[in-house]
């Protein structure tokens, strides 16, 4: 074991040594869960393919708790003075990511709870694809713990609820 955490500190240290930052374990740990989650989310709830089976999120059925307390999350850090912000900008949602309906959800404007889940999904969805694609700079990963920390606490409720 002791080995393994020398391999992985080492690995860890190249690359924060390669990118000129210092990302501290607890940041590593939380884009880790996330990789594994979404991997876990994305077989269970769409078979492997979300682009192509987003219709499946009408049957995901979570407790209030978890979608309004990710929702409250996502409302303070996109939501400024009543309408979305940079940041909501910088998520780069596409066309067909129905960003109408993300705003409306934000911005209290609905409280289906089907409507919700997809608005929380779709974000989570972002967060995946800005990662893996590019979009957020990795040096920017330090900015970004707390979003894999609600992004993981809400997909663990989507897999939970299948059990």
């Amino acid at each position: 074991m002791e080995n393994k955490s020398k391999n992985t500190s080492e690995i860890s240290q190249w690359i924060d040594n390669y990118l000129h930052i210092s990302l501290d374990t607890e940041e590593y740990v939380e884009v880790r869960n996330f990789l594994i989650l979404w991997n876990l989310f994305e077989a269970k709830w769409f078979k492997c393919n979300f682009g192509r089976n987003k219709r499946n999120i009408q049957n995901i059925h979570l407790t209030s708790d978890i979608f309004n307390q990710t929702l409250q999350y996502l409302q303070r850090r996109y939501i400024t003075n009543g309408s979305t912000n940079e940041r909501f900008m910088r998520l780069r949602l596409r066309n067909n990511d129905d960003t109408t309906s993300i705003q409306r959800v934000l911005l209290g404007l609905t409280n289906n709870s089907c409507d919700i889940i997809k608005a929380i999904i779709m974000i989570i969805y972002r967060y995946r694809n800005n990662l893996f694609h590019g979009e957020k700079a990795i040096a920017s990963l330090p900015m970004q713990k707390d979003n894999f920390i609600n992004a993981n606490k809400f997909l663990i409720a989507c897999l939970e609820a299948t059990k």
